[in-house]
């Protein structure tokens, strides 16, 4: 294991992200500063490739991902061809290069640079790694100088995770700079699966077993081939939304079983039968839309809220992904002011993490301080009232 920081997906996104601002800012003032080239290492499924899908949309970077496991090296560097004209050979670039001026223009749009992903470069054999090497420090492939708006960065997994890898010498390392990726809950729920709409029965089965979340190493100690991962329970959840596809489908018994068939096949069996337990037992609850529409008819909520701590996770998740707007979260702040007080499931104790999540969401699509001013007094408010008793923490 490589003594480089952990970091989870989130943090390795904005770090990147500070990283590319400045190299922009000196170029954008006369420096001639190339990318240094950043190589993601970590477990499988913990979100290495989304880090470079939402580095390039938010850079505006149009993305190109080489697969290096699955090139040959002429794939990856180019070939060298004889020219009966010249009686020289020429270099045949490889059809992922960007092109020399750093112009990309793609079905009419407009990008302002490329970011260039090396996905499995861990797995691939050192013909494909080494020809890549002037690319990662000079930025230089076959005497082709990448454009200064070209930035590379590359990803592998860990050898101590049950994948096949090649490991780095000295002189491939240095070449990066390495951030060790970890999977972390608190900052998969708040940062990804509300973003990417994963589903409340998901999220609330990881809310009560936190420890299937991501288990590789103790998958491999058992010798188990399926097991938890950031990206097999998002990939569950994209299933139960194909399956589900009525409210009336989650009671169909041919349904249930092709769920928990494909969960099954994706994070384990164990996994799949705690999953389908919380799934059945979130059927019966009350869905924030129903309780949004009757808010807005003035009907009493009382009935309405969760009986139980998964419900309760689904339902508090619901609310903290819901809001695209400000007044999407008003919505929300509205039917918290009516959530009851005490009781075995400490709905109203919920309420800060869920505000500071919407928050951090709207701040996320784009939303700064002055137009979340509107949701100041209610913060205050709940603050108030959760300072004058006991608190029951409920980390969303």
């Amino acid at each position: 294991m490589i003594n480089a920081k952990e970091v989870t997906a989130t943090q390795a996104f904005k770090y990147i992200a500070l990283l590319a601002e400045g190299v922009k800012a000196a170029n954008d003032n006369g420096k001639n500063v190339r990318f240094p080239a950043v190589y993601l290492e970590g477990e499988p499924g913990v979100g290495k490739t989304t880090i470079a899908r939402e580095l390039a949309k938010m850079l505006n970077f149009y993305l190109i991902i080489v697969s290096a496991n699955q090139r040959s090296p002429d794939d990856v560097i180019g070939v060298q061809m004889p020219n009966p004209q010249t009686g020289r050979t020429e270099w045949y670039p490889p059809t992922w290069l960007p092109s020399a001026d750093g112009s990309v223009i793609i079905d009419g749009h407009k990008y302002d640079g490329t970011l260039i992903f090396f996905d499995e470069l861990a797995s691939a054999d050192d013909r494909v790694r080494k020809p890549l090497f002037g690319a990662f420090l000079d930025g230089v492939i076959n005497d082709f100088v990448l454009p200064k708006n070209a930035y590379v960065l590359a990803a592998g997994n860990e050898a101590d995770t049950g994948t096949m890898v090649f490991e780095f010498d000295n002189a491939t390392r240095l070449r990066f700079m390495t951030l060790r990726i970890t999977a972390e809950l608190k900052s998969w729920l708040v940062d990804f699966a509300a973003e990417h709409e994963t589903t409340p029965s998901v999220v609330a089965t990881l809310r009560n077993q936190v420890g299937i979340f991501c288990e590789t190493k103790e998958a491999l100690e058992k010798g188990q081939e399926l097991y938890g991962s950031p990206r097999g329970w998002t990939e569950v959840s994209d299933q139960e939304k194909f399956i589900m596809l009525k409210p009336e489908h989650r009671t169909d018994e041919l349904r249930l079983a092709a769920l928990e068939a494909f969960a099954a096949g994706k994070v384990g069996l164990a996994n799949a039968q705690t999953y389908m337990a919380t799934f059945s037992n979130l059927v019966g609850m009350t869905d924030l839309l129903t309780i949004l529409e009757a808010d807005a008819e003035g009907r009493d909520l009382s009935g309405m809220w969760p009986d139980s701590l998964d419900r309760l996770y689904a339902l508090s998740f619901s609310m903290m992904a819901y809001p695209k707007t400000i007044e999407e979260g008003q919505q929300i702040y509205s039917i918290l002011d009516k959530a009851p007080e005490g009781g075995e499931v400490p709905i109203s104790e919920s309420k800060t993490a869920i505000q500071e999540a919407i928050l951090q969401r709207l701040r996320a699509r784009g939303f700064k301080s002055k137009d979340l001013e509107v949701f100041s007094a209610a913060n205050r408010k709940t603050v108030a009232a959760l300072g004058s008793g006991p608190v029951i923490k409920i980390a969303i």
